[in-house]
């Protein structure tokens, strides 16, 4: 027996010892890896820090370590795993240790394009903040009040085709490419040397997006620094670049090419290089007769983080900077600025205006003393990734600095890189002047649109036909009653019955109520813009109810819930669609409503009518699915078809000829491609062998027309006629329909 419990001690000790030893090796492991960790994360290594925060994470799965695992992934654009660990943080109850936590997780959303859930992320944001002075809070209140635009930047993309330059990017970074020189490509690139990575500035031959092998511009990358951003005077013979240290603070030298070459750096004034500040992406330009240097600095006197400055060359060298201002500048970063002579305006990056994602390119118009307000430059110049180093060869063909989905680094973790891509601006061209007249489009948008209430609302009990509340009072309303629907729909159910039930009620307000709300943002958007370009809109709506009350007694509910949507179009953007409603725009547009109160009639067989059976007639999903309006279908009626375009982007069309004779009908129709990318034809054809159809291409590139010609044979018609043409185009799934009316004059 002694035996035994001498043994049981040894093993007892033996187990001690060895957990004591596994708790000092991972101690010492832990020391080493922190420090690791740590100094990386300094050097902007993120990727490294990553890695061993995730070793120290697997070993002590520690809030701490979430974060420096969020935030590292966050610092080399691996959003998805940066995501999954701010989670972690936000579902911990220490939480609120790290309280700008859900401030990162909306703007990585927002990255990410899940535009809907960053806004509701921000706005939380913003309500949940205690420290009302940071720069994080500040941030997310300007992003909360920039979502209108960010809706609309979706919506109108630009004419503009963007290619990535595949013959000079690598899946190492490449940026701020300009041609200084025919068919000379110059641009900075991260390149391996030796056991380093280095910045340096790289030459092309080529054109477009074609290129040769580069080279290095040995002369001016000299040294243990990072020389990058080069910039030339109108005459070519200055040069004036950017070199940054070790500890990445950049100084701004120049060149200037004598007979013998390019002569030796010197640094630009102190003013311009502040000791222990940044200047850094130089632009040369010349205006009012002056030669003018942009660039860019964290120096004291500015707005924000990095400002635009400038400064003017005069008595032989650059006066002392002047801060661009408030127009440009903000508390965030505006970065890499650039003057188009040929569009008066100047471009650059920032990562605090209304913006797809982070820094987006914006432009001002106008002379550096007189800039206008800054505008987003659009899809697809712009992204939901970083876009930048905006440069124009001329009036059409540039180049763009961008780490959009796409890019050479792109993988299914991170994109660390950025690439070059080439634009190129489609000019618009006139419209024919044959132009045949036409009825109406019926717009191609996101229908229907379905939005739901809460049993006999609005305005309960009354037999109104209208209501004074808007779509969205109601629907606040409506969401305060969810934790009623939560708790009564599943009354007599236990277990997993009732845990099933509560999932239908959430899923319904999820999938149905809430994403009414999402689509109807997109809905206002499409309209508004349909009638700014002065089309009129008769926009049909059908109202529903559950079979509750009486038919009458439904058919003016459901008037009252039309009236909503009508209500919140009124009061929409401090009233933009008011003149329109009234008849009174300027452009002659307006917007017309059909209702269609169908109150009961079609309400789904099998909802339950019984008044004191409230956990069916009211709280149960399948009778709430059935109060609800759509909105089904938006014609679009033109004031004056021969001034505005055909647009590709219709369900159908209808064409009216009046009143024709003779042996047969010959006219043309043009389909303007309004898409940022090419489309050809797939299928076109007539539904009566009368009809003979041609057209005068099978690829439409953006901004040109397609003609089509239609040729009716009249032999034997008489009367009111309707001939269909279907149209199958490579960007829509769908035919698109041309109906063309016509009445044949009998001959007498």
């Amino acid at each position: 027996m002694s035996s035994q419990k001498s043994n049981l001690s040894k093993h007892i000790l033996l187990v001690f010892c060895f957990l004591l030893f596994t708790f000092s090796s991972f101690a010492q492991q832990k020391k080493v890896y922190t420090q690791f960790a740590e100094e990386a994360f300094a050097d902007g290594d993120f990727h490294t820090a990553a890695e061993y925060y995730l070793k120290l994470y697997e070993k002590d799965s520690t809030v701490d370590y979430a974060y420096l695992l969020g935030e590292s992934y966050r610092g080399y654009n691996a959003f998805k795993q940066s995501l999954s660990f701010y989670s972690v943080v936000l579902n911990a109850k220490e939480k609120d240790k790290y309280p700008f936590t859900l401030y990162y997780v909306a703007l990585l959303n927002k990255q990410l394009e899940n535009y809907l859930l960053s806004e509701k992320q921000f706005t939380q944001f913003v309500k949940e903040s205690k420290d009302k002075s940071s720069f994080q809070y500040k941030h997310a209140q300007q992003e909360v009040s920039s979502f209108k635009q960010v809706y609309q930047l979706l919506k109108d993309t630009i004419k503009t085709t963007v290619c990535n330059v595949a013959s000079v990017n690598t899946n190492e970074s490449e940026f701020g490419a300009l041609i200084p020189l025919d068919s000379v490509l110059l641009y900075s690139a991260l390149r391996k040397t030796g056991k380093d990575f280095k910045i340096n500035i790289y030459s092309s031959v080529g054109m477009d997006t074609s290129f040769s092998a580069e080279q290095l511009m040995k002369e001016w990358n000299i040294g243990d620094f990072d020389v990058a951003n080069a910039t030339f005077n109108s005459a070519k013979n200055k040069i004036v670049y950017s070199k940054c240290d070790k500890n990445k603070q950049c100084k701004l030298v120049e060149r200037q090419y004598v007979d013998t070459g390019w002569t030796a750096e010197k640094l630009l004034p102190v003013e311009i290089n502040a000791e222990g500040f940044t200047a850094t992406q130089p632009y040369l330009l010349a205006q009012e007769g002056k030669e003018i240097l942009l660039f860019v600095s964290d120096m004291p006197g500015g707005k924000g983080k990095l400002d635009v400055w400038y400064s003017k060359f005069e008595n032989n060298t650059f006066s002392k900077p002047t801060n661009i201002g408030a127009q440009v500048n903000s508390p965030g970063n505006e970065i890499t600025p650039y003057y188009d002579v040929n569009d008066t305006a100047l471009y650059f990056s920032s990562d605090w205006w209304p913006n797809l994602g982070s820094q987006d390119i914006f432009y001002c118009k106008g002379l550096l003393s007189q800039l206008k307000s800054p505008v987003n430059a659009g899809i697809p110049i712009n992204s939901s990734r970083n876009d930048k180093c905006y440069w124009m060869n001329d009036a059409t063909h540039g180049y763009i600095t961008s780490t959009r989905v796409g890019t050479k680094s792109d993988d299914a973790d991170a994109i660390c890189c950025s690439d070059i891509y080439a634009i190129k601006k489609v000019k618009n061209k006139d419209v024919p002047k044959d132009t045949l007249p036409y009825k109406l489009i019926e717009a191609y948008m996101n229908l229907p649109l379905v939005l739901y209430f809460h049993n006999d609302e609005p305005n309960p009990r009354t037999r109104d036909t209208l209501s004074k509340f808007t779509y969205m009072e109601t629907y606040n309303e409506y969401h305060k009653l969810v934790p009623d629907y939560l708790s009564k729909y599943p009354v007599g159910m236990h277990g997993e019955d009732s845990a099933l039930a509560r999932a239908d009620i959430a899923r319904f307000f999820t999938d149905y109520v809430d994403l009414g709300v999402e689509d109807l943002q997109y809905f206002v958007t499409d309209l508004l813009k349909y009638i700014q370009q002065g089309y009129s809109a008769e926009v049909l709506i059908k109202g529903f109810a559950s079979p509750l009350t009486t038919t009458n007694y439904n058919v003016n509910l459901s008037l009252r819930r039309i009236s909503t949507l009508m209500n919140y179009l009124r009061v929409y953007d401090n009233g933009v669609f008011v003149p329109y409603l009234n008849g009174t725009a300027s452009n002659g547009a307006k917007i017309t409503f059909i209702k269609n109160p169908n109150g009961e009639y079609k309400s789904a067989v099998g909802v339950s009518d019984d008044y004191y059976d409230t956990r069916n007639s009211i709280y149960n999903p399948h009778a709430a699915i059935e109060r609800r309006i759509e909105v089904v279908r938006v014609n679009l009626i033109p004031k004056e078809p021969k001034e505005i375009p055909y647009y590709d982007n219709f369900k159908k069309m209808e064409i009216e000829l009046d009143t024709i004779s003779g042996e047969s009908i010959k006219k043309k129709i043009y389909l303007k491609n309004t898409s940022d990318k090419e489309w050809t034809i797939q299928d076109l054809g007539a539904d009566c062998s009368c009809t003979q159809l041609s057209w005068d291409k099978n690829t439409v590139l953006p901004g040109d027309y397609l003609t089509l010609q239609f040729e009716i044979d009249l032999k034997g018609k008489v009367g009111e006629k309707h001939q269909i043409i279907n149209l199958k185009k490579s960007n829509n799934e769908d035919f698109q329909l041309i109906e063309l009316k016509y009445f044949v004059k009998p001959t007498e």
